[in-house]
């Protein structure tokens, strides 16, 4: 894996008048995550902020009294767009999602992204929304917010949804408009 780091005067004075932590600023990342040797994950960004976080002190600690971290954990954040490739459990292209912005949590195998979030699969569904809440333990994908998907049949918007990590199976909470594409049946019988 190979990355260039670098620390601008203008990222560092936007880490801090957006309160963010100093820490390693890396551009035109390109990261892979594996689940016992196979891929999972592909994630590219033009920039990646890679933040370190104190864990929360655990419950035996906080009864004895102790004020002592047990570690430190890493967010990592992409201000400035991300395409990630999800794989499926052969290593397999499965799908594709692309945001503006984006932030993966390591300790909790979270990733929020927001703003143009377009997220595609291979029957060629397109799914448009402005967030989306990713749980890769959980293998669920959530948002509350306005969504657009488009499939070879049709469009379908709505308010809400839940879907697997690939966006393979998913459900719409609230359906508010649809489209059917109609086959010309006359050009289908010559």
């Amino acid at each position: 894996m190979l990355f260039s780091c670098s620390n601008s005067l203008e990222e560092v004075n936007e880490m801090l008048e957006n309160n963010t932590p100093l820490g390693e600023v890396s551009e035109n990342v390109t990261l892979y995550f594996s689940d016992n040797g196979k891929p999972k994950i592909k994630l590219e960004a033009p920039v990646l902020n890679k933040v370190a976080v104190e864990k929360e002190e655990t419950e035996k600690n906080k009864k004895k009294g102790k004020k002592k971290k047990v570690a430190m954990s890493s967010n990592l954040i992409c201000p400035k767009g991300m395409l990630v490739t999800f794989y499926d459990s052969l290593g397999v292209e499965e799908s594709q999602l692309f945001a503006k912005y984006g932030k993966m949590t390591s300790e909790t195998q979270y990733l929020y992204v927001r703003d143009s979030v377009v997220f595609t699969n291979l029957k060629e569904e397109k799914l448009e929304t402005e967030l989306l809440h990713i749980y890769f333990s959980k293998d669920s994908i959530t948002t509350p917010e306005p969504v657009t998907i488009t499939t070879a049949d049709g469009i379908i918007k709505g308010e809400g949804l839940t879907s697997n990590t690939g966006f393979t199976k998913y459900q719409l909470h609230r359906i508010t408009e649809s489209y059917y594409n109609l086959k010309d049946t006359d050009k289908q019988e010559n």
